[in-house]
């Protein structure tokens, strides 16, 4: 008769509540009184008595479970803690290593939750989309994030599902502070509606009325204090330069400044209500301003875009221009779209131009998040290869504890125990690096990071997952390795013959050599693009260039005095006027139509005088430059093109020269040059002479000493101008101002990678003194034999060299394919070149016989006699 078995839950709940001393016993008493009771009374019942005595047992095993988990914990670290004194330096470099390593991913974790943070703050950012035209075109197609002033009141008229919209437009002032001083500052021309769309919270004044009147508007407390000296300010006036006098806006507002994780930051607004009566807003064919929309809860974008067909032909267009181009409702679509973007989708996903201000891009939140694992990936290699490196020296232990009755749980315990504690010793260290480094990585990444948020509940949760991961990852192997010694084997030591025990160990090297040596390929390639765009000829000379912006009317009106008296100087060599200058972030654009064929080209265009081109070193190919002595050169119907545009419009620069394009004239025919940055090819461009629209005053020095040079134009400022404050900057830094979030990327990422090409030589330097350590005897039996110094040495790094020349094997291409694809966002690129790569694995092949040479060298020149004379 089979016999029967007691409930295996029932068994389970007492193993799993149970003490490690006593859990055994306790089953077997249990078991035994089961098997009385089937024989005395039924099964059931036997069964229902072993439930019952299993439930009331589990208080009793709870607390007995408790004190002696508490007993193994303090036991487990009272073994740690003698492994870490009695392996100081394998310690001390697991420290460091995991250290560093988690004080770069916290870095680099928190910049990126910052560039994912982007307009989140804002309450209904889910439904807050920023409308922005899609262009198509044969060559492909664009998106603007511009419109025309008329397209938030007319999309919200006609579509239901639109229930709010703001328009944001950039603008420049000057105004009269309370000293009577002029200023000239940016401000947000903006509806009354920016207050519930963006969050902008009124310290004083009323948000329903403050920017629905004409002439009104809210500041900053810092601007407030810029202007009046206090930031009590509601109902006082500002006096604004508007045309050929000054007019009283009125402050009806003081609010709060705009949270640094904002797409679109701003210090001061002004009411679209200021141009009522100037068809400035009310048009749909310039584009100028940026427009967000505020939907229906439940709308759904992506199927309202396509009603926007019928919007765009009803208004985008003249019924002339829809002849012209064969544009109907029905194939609206084939050349212009109408998008939605989400608000927080605005600053890593921004549109290649006429953005509102500087964006983030995704590709850096995606790099800078992969070097952060690849840090920890290094620092876990460290410790792996360290732990397994040493297991000769812990195998008596394990054996010896396994005799006496140690179950492999518990040394899986000890051994993942240690790995935890040295990742939370490594964690605070790393805390506190991180505390003292912030302020200058802020600087460093021009980001506004508070060491406050470090210490939030999704921080603090982060914190501690990539701590336990760190720990677990660091750890597994290592207790899975050291507890599957047989202490039989050990004793024998049988256990550690041959070289199989380090080809584990061998993958992970090579696995730290790979990622170093794309690392170094990724530094080089950002750098060398980098000196590519700072020295590529641009088409104009931008040495020895300063601008100057004209700032107000009696700046702009002084022009010409300003001018003469600069080239009296012998110091300045030419001046000019211009609307823009090259590297300037918005430009004007209009549809120029070549006569007699209908055939128009929108043109990006800058209006300019005599002496911009002679200023800006452009190189003519046809025709001249405008010319006092020519009274045919008139302002506004007098063009210059560039060559790109001339090949579009099909015909020679020579045959160009002998047509007009919408009436104007051209004269001209320059080289291109690359106005905008080298993100982008250059563009079909117009100069237009209009001498009479200062934008910018350029002068072009001669060579010589700039600090003698700059007092005299100082001087000559000071004369025509008197009061007015002189801003200027050289056109070289405001054209590498372009590339900001680019030498930004390029610091961080060098940092990033020297400290995990730090953490992996902290690595080889822990694993070269084990190795060299186990191989001392070899090496002295050897020096018996008449080895060489040099000889032992190259012995002990070609196994090294070998390891590099496999990881520069999978490294090259990898690192070529990701390099690559960052460099497809310029149109100017280098080429990456096989010496690249060549240096790179040169590079990681000195740094690792470099951080081993020590160790190697020190074995090498050690006594024989002192290795060998206990053997």
């Amino acid at each position: 008769m089979k016999q029967s078995s007691p409930p295996r839950i029932a068994r389970f709940l007492i193993r799993l509540f149970g003490g490690e001393h006593d859990t055994h016993h306790l089953i077997s008493d249990f078991d035994e009184e089961f098997r009385d009771r089937v024989v005395r009374k039924n099964n059931s019942k036997a069964k229902l008595w072993y439930w019952i005595q299993a439930i009331k047992s589990i208080p009793r095993l709870i607390k007995k479970s408790i004190f002696w988990g508490a007993v193994m914990f303090k036991n487990y670290i009272k073994i740690a803690y003698r492994n870490f004194i009695r392996y100081k330096m394998y310690t001390s470099l697991n420290i460091l290593g995991l250290a560093i390593g988690l004080s770069a991913c916290i870095l680099i974790y928190l910049w990126v939750k910052d560039e994912l943070s982007y307009d989140t703050y804002l309450s209904n950012a889910d439904r807050i989309f920023r409308t922005e035209q899609k262009y198509i075109t044969e060559n492909g197609s664009e998106q603007w994030p511009i419109t025309s002033g008329a397209f938030g009141p007319t999309l919200m008229d006609e579509y239901p599902e639109i229930i709010n919209y703001c328009r944001l437009w950039r603008r420049t002032y000057t105004f009269k502070d309370y000293r009577n001083a002029l200023q000239q500052r940016d401000l947000v021309v903006t509806d009354n509606s920016v207050f519930d769309m963006f969050n902008v919270q009124l310290i004083s004044g009323d948000k329903s009325t403050a920017l629905k009147e004409p002439d009104a508007v809210v500041l900053t407390p810092e601007v407030a204090k810029i202007f009046f000296g206090t930031d009590d300010v509601v109902g006082k006036t500002l006096p604004l330069e508007w045309g050929d006098d000054f007019i009283d806006m009125k402050v009806t507002g003081v609010f709060k400044p705009v949270p640094h994780n904002s797409h679109a930051q701003f210090d001061m607004l002004m009411s679209t209500s200021s141009f009522n009566g100037q068809n400035v807003l009310d048009h749909f064919k310039w584009n100028f301003l940026y427009t967000y929309v505020q939907l229906e809860k439940g709308t759904s974008a992506k199927e309202l875009e396509p009603k926007f067909s019928t919007f765009l032909y009803k208004h985008r267009f003249s019924e002339a221009e829809l002849k012209s181009r064969g544009v109907t409702e029905a194939n609206i679509e084939n050349y212009l779209q109408l998008k939605l973007k989400p608000v927080t989708a605005i600053h890593l996903d921004p549109c290649s131009e006429w953005e509102i201000g500087p964006q983030g891009n995704w590709a850096s939140v995606y790099m800078f998040s992969s070097i952060a694992v690849l840090i920890l990936i290094i620092a876990c290699i460290n410790f792996i290869n360290l732990s397994t490196a040493r297991a000769k020296k812990r195998a008596k232990e394990v054996g010896m504890r396994k005799t006496m009755g140690a179950f492999s749980h518990q040394l899986w315990k000890q051994f993942l125990s240690e790995s935890l504690i040295i990742t939370i010793i490594s964690l605070l260290i790393s805390i506190l690096v991180v505390v003292i480094v912030l302020p200058y990585f802020n600087e460093l990444s021009g980001k506004a990071i508070d060491i406050n948020s470090l210490i939030s509940t999704s921080n603090l949760l982060m914190l501690f997952t990539i701590t336990t991961v760190t720990g677990l990852l660091s750890g597994l192997y290592p207790a899975f390795y050291l507890t599957s010694f047989s202490p039989a084997s050990v004793f024998r030591g049988s256990e550690f013959s041959g070289h199989r025990k380090s080809v584990f160990r061998n993958y992970l090297v090579v696995a730290q050599f790979v990622i170093s040596i794309a690392l170094i390929i990724g530094t080089i390639t950002i750098q060398d693009q980098m000196q590519y765009i700072q020295n590529k000829s641009l088409g104009f000379d931008k040495e020895n260039v300063i601008v100057i912006p004209a700032r107000n009317r009696s700046v702009r009106r002084n022009v010409n005095a300003f001018r003469k008296e600069l080239l009296l100087t012998s110091k300045v060599k030419s001046v000019a006027v211009s609307t823009n200058t090259p590297g300037d972030n918005l430009y004007s654009d209009t549809e120029f139509v070549l006569d007699q064929e209908d055939k128009g080209i929108n043109l990006t265009y800058i209006s300019v005088d005599y002496d911009f081109a002679e200023t800006y070193g452009l190189n003519f190919i046809a025709g001249r430059n405008f010319a006092r002595e020519f009274g045919s050169d008139t302002a506004g119907s007098t063009l210059i093109l560039n060559e790109t545009a001339v090949k579009q419009y099909g015909i020679t620069p020579e045959e160009i020269l002998t047509r007009k394009l919408s009436g104007s004239k051209v004269v001209g025919v320059i080289k291109d040059f690359n106005f905008k940055s080298l993100h982008k090819e250059v563009e079909p461009m117009a100069l237009i002479f209009e001498p009479q629209r200062v934008g910018y005053i350029s002068a072009r020095l001669m060579p010589g000493d700039y600090q003698d040079i700059l007092s005299s134009v100082k001087n000559v400022w000071n004369k025509v101008n008197p009061g007015q404050q002189l801003d200027f900057n050289f056109l070289d830094e405001r054209l590498n101002m372009q590339y900001e979030a680019e030498i930004k990327t390029n610091n961080l990422f060098f940092i990033f990678s020297t400290l995990s090409i730090f953490v992996a030589c902290l690595g080889l330097f822990g694993l070269a003194a084990f190795t060299t350590e186990e191989r001392t005897k070899e090496i002295g039996i050897r020096k018996v034999l008449g080895a060489s110094i040099p000889s032992i040495f190259t012995n002990l790094i070609k196994q090294l060299t070998k390891w590099v020349l496999v990881a520069n094997i999978i490294a090259w291409p990898v690192a070529y394919y990701i390099m690559n694809s960052w460099l497809q966002d310029f149109a100017y690129r280098i080429d990456i070149s096989i010496w690249t790569f060549a240096m790179a694995g040169l590079i990681a092949l000195v740094i690792a016989v470099g951080t081993i040479s020590y160790q190697s060298i020190k074995a090498a020149i050690s006594n024989p006699s002192d290795i060998l004379k206990y053997e």
